[in-house]
């Protein structure tokens, strides 16, 4: 049973990939930034919580992204399905909290793909994406629409720049990464779990080196 994981910083396709890996192999696909916007949509105690970490654009503690969030959709998961995850572990007792999760539930942690890319490459790629207020879906200045007054190509309805997607909120965020996730992917690495791919190629390119290792 494949249990993987798909890492690297903003704008590096990590979210592209991992819907690609769970297409192609029947995954669950956990995508960490989806089930944190669904339980703020609720509305609910955790959502409400959730939503002031959010706003304050930092990361949700430990102890709530993993009782609040992740072990009860784990839970919902059929034993017998593999699991992708997206955005998840960023820090180094989630990735830990996380093994133990998997342990329990009679799994393991297959992979760990780590996207590459520049922080040049970062603020040129997030600079240019918009996100659908409609369908959520993200786009690409000049190459899904060619302006930002546009209506979404899939439903039409309005674009918009995400808050964390201007300037300074991607500096902000790639400090995270550095400080909290680089450990993470180290930590995998001592367990030769990592595989690191070159994520400036095309999104064709990059699946092809993933399922390349996973084909092994």
């Amino acid at each position: 049973m494949l249990n993987i994981i798909i890492t690297g910083p903003q704008g590096s396709g990590k979210g592209t990939q991992a819907k690609l890996v769970a297409k192609r192999y029947n995954l669950e696909h956990i995508e960490a930034g989806k089930l944190l916007r669904d339980l703020v949509k609720r509305g609910s105690p955790v959502g409400q919580k959730i939503n002031r970490y959010l706003l304050r654009g930092t990361l949700v503690p430990t102890r709530v992204l993993i009782n609040g969030v992740l072990k009860p959709r784990l839970g919902k998961v059929p034993s017998e399905k593999g699991l992708v995850f997206d955005g998840i572990p960023r820090r180094l007792r989630e990735a830990k909290a996380l093994e133990e999760i998997l342990a329990s539930l009679g799994r393991k942690i297959s992979y760990v793909f780590y996207v590459e890319i520049s922080e040049k490459e970062t603020y040129e790629r997030l600079g240019k994406r918009l996100t659908c207020k409609g369908c959520a879906r993200p786009l690409i200045l000049g190459v899904d629409v060619m302006n930002s007054e546009e209506q979404c190509p899939y439903c039409g309805s309005v674009l918009y720049q995400r808050e964390d997607d201007t300037e300074a909120a991607i500096r902000k965020r790639l400090e995270i990464f550095k400080c909290d996730t680089i450990p993470v992917i180290e930590y995998f690495q001592k367990k030769n779990l990592v595989t690191r791919i070159n994520g400036e190629q095309s999104i064709k390119k990059v699946h092809e080196d993933i399922i390349a290792v996973i084909g092994k």
